[in-house]
């Protein structure tokens, strides 16, 4: 359904076998990564949920689908702190096109752990699981007005969005991070034995958005797409830093955020544009950039 994380900051520690179970690894940090298996980790899940997208959540996933995710194929994994679950990941596995994938539907860290990478270690952790059982693609969806989502995806896992989705989960979840919102998702998928995926593993970060055709325009403090859309080589779309602080201060402003962005982003996939890289730009501390390119312009 949607991944929620906000980590940001050094890389998460490296894991090594802790010798408790199959499948667990723990971190330098004294952080567990394993299965989630007992009703009091099911509870725990749905804990965190509550604290990540707020008490009114309406699409929180219950104790009784997450058992079952664990035992029909998907991924139901936490990273624990003693026997406290500071964050989670969840994915159901199925066919897409004719294809074995793993659909991931949420991933979410508890806001006091955020900021130390925990978010992708619990996706690398992902990552092995599937890899092992012969699952080479994974997807998701993410909010593409949220950066240090786009961060994380893009150049931390080296996912690649692929679709864009005009409110895909309703504009009335009741979560405190939507507001009311339209709900427009990227789709990202993320090939898991692919070079981009072993080139984030490795640490390689593509080239930061510089010497594009800019998509939006900002006129007296109000934003709009480009009139006409450029159809350069490379392209950028600029996006807030802090989208989430947007909403709450400022939900028009918010609002034309959405509208441009949808129109651009809609424009470009369609034509074929791919999303190459993203992240801050020079001289623009409050916005940051994907970097897109048309097909054999590389």
């Amino acid at each position: 359904m949607r991944e929620q994380d906000a980590t940001r900051g050094r890389p998460a520690d490296a894991p090594h076998s802790d010798g408790s179970g199959p499948g667990s690894v723990l971190l330098d940090s004294g952080i567990l990564l394993r299965g989630l298996e007992r009703d009091e980790d099911w509870a725990a899940c749905v804990d965190v949920q509550r604290s990540v997208w707020g008490r009114d959540f309406r699409e929180c996933v219950p104790p009784s689908l997450l058992r079952v995710a664990a035992e029909t194929g998907g991924v139901v994994v936490g990273a624990f702190d003693d026997d406290r679950l500071l964050g989670f990941v969840l994915g159901f596995t199925a066919t897409r096109q004719g294809r074995l994938v793993h659909w991931s539907h949420m991933l979410a860290v508890r806001a006091e752990a955020r900021g130390h990478g925990l978010g992708t270690r619990l996706k690398l952790f992902q990552r092995e699981r599937l890899l092992a059982r012969g699952i080479e693609e994974a997807l998701w969806t993410f909010d593409p007005l949220l950066a240090p989502n786009a961060r994380l995806n893009i150049l931390r896992l080296g996912a690649r969005p692929i679709e864009y989705v005009v409110d895909m989960y309703g504009s009335h979840t009741g979560s405190h991070l939507h507001g009311e919102m339209a709900t427009d998702r990227l789709v990202a998928l993320w090939e898991l034995a692919g070079e981009r995926a072993l080139a984030a593993v490795r640490g390689e970060r593509p080239a930061p958005p510089e010497g594009a055709a800019p998509a939006l325009v900002r006129e007296g403090g109000r934003v709009r797409p480009a009139d006409p859309l450029p159809l350069e080589e490379r392209v950028l779309v600029p996006i807030p830093e802090d989208f989430t602080a947007l909403l709450s201060d400022a939900p028009e402003e918010a609002g034309r955020w959405r509208r441009a962005t949808r129109r651009a982003f809609r424009a470009y996939l369609s034509r074929g544009y791919e999303v190459t890289s993203f992240g801050r730009r020079a001289g623009e501390p409050s916005c940051s950039a994907y970097v897109l390119e048309r097909p054999g312009s590389s």
